[in-house]
């Protein structure tokens, strides 16, 4: 109903008022329910739909003459423009489908190389393990291997680096200890680390076990007690020592280090087949430590 009461019936010019209208939704003009043949039921049916659906009409008329046409190609040219928004539609998402299956097979076959690198990583680093395994058990036999064989060495520091007479030198070493040998008993008599030390290889390891263990309860040996002739009177201190294999070596210079640098007092090399080092620290206190405690114990103490 139209809220002004001075609104005319486009039909018949009255007075629309407080009973039953209807208002053309083309023209929007206002119409008695009488004038436009509406029942009372039909008007009651259109205000529970909520909208207007009534065409007067003239404007029925005019829609006979053009308007329909024209609303029928509106129609046609939407549905026609529809039409080809849903080809166009169509035609980007199987470009989209295409591209995506693409990247999936790329994806795919990615993935799968992907996964022959990492099993042939995996093969690589299992050989790679088992190599190095194989590396540390040749490591550890050649070790015993050098142990066994200088087992009977003995090396002297300390000693003029002019002596001809290197067998007399062992011979003399062993007379010190009260030791009776011939030549038959030495191997092998040589300088090594450029005439500083003296290697003496005896046959017999109880020869050279005897003479460590005089050496090691007396600590006083000196080169007079063991040349005859020139240097007699040499009174110059020596050294006796194991001829170390690798791994003892590199034991033993990790430990000189380890006192060179105050981290330690004094050491000895336990010269077994896995060598330790027994350790008299700077706080007195007395351990026993492998390769790898050792060098863990000197990098911490250059880190402090």
């Amino acid at each position: 109903m139209p809220a002004a009461s001075k609104t005319l019936c486009d039909s018949c010019k009255g007075a629309i008022g407080k009973g039953g209208s209807i208002m053309c939704r083309i023209c929007s003009n206002w119409f008695h329910s009488e004038c436009a043949d509406f029942s009372a039921k039909d008007i009651a049916a259109l205000k529970a739909i909520g909208k207007s659906v009534y065409i007067c009409g003239k404007c029925d008329r005019n829609l006979d003459n053009g308007g329909r046409r024209h609303i029928s190609d509106d129609i046609q040219s939407l549905n026609k423009k529809f039409d080809n928004f849903i080809t166009s539609n169509q035609y980007e998402q199987d470009s989209i489908k295409k591209v995506l299956e693409e990247i999936k097979t790329n994806m795919t076959a990615c993935l799968n190389d992907m996964k022959r690198d990492i099993l042939e990583c995996n093969k690589r680093i299992d050989e790679f393990a088992s190599f190095s395994s194989n590396i540390l058990d040749l490591q550890v036999e050649n070790n015993i291997l050098h142990r066994r064989l200088n087992r009977g060495d003995i090396i002297i520091s300390g000693l003029p680096e002019n002596i001809t007479d290197l067998f007399g030198v062992a011979v003399g070493l062993a007379d010190h200890y009260k030791m009776s040998i011939s030549p038959y008993d030495i191997n092998h008599v040589c300088y090594m680390q450029k005439h500083k030390m003296l290697l003496i290889k005896f046959n017999t390891v109880r020869v050279r076990d005897a003479i460590m263990k005089g050496y090691f309860k007396e600590r006083q040996l000196k080169v007079s007690d063991i040349i005859k002739g020139d240097g007699s009177d040499i009174e110059k201190r020596l050294y006796l020592n194991d001829h170390f294999p690798p791994a003892a070596s590199k034991l033993n210079m990790v430990c000189r280090k380890l006192r060179d640098k105050k981290l330690v007092s004094r050491f000895k090399i336990l010269n077994n087949d896995k060598p330790r080092a027994v350790l008299h620290l700077s706080d007195g206190k007395k351990v026993i430590r492998d390769y790898d405690e050792c060098l863990m114990l000197l990098n911490r103490g250059d880190a402090v």
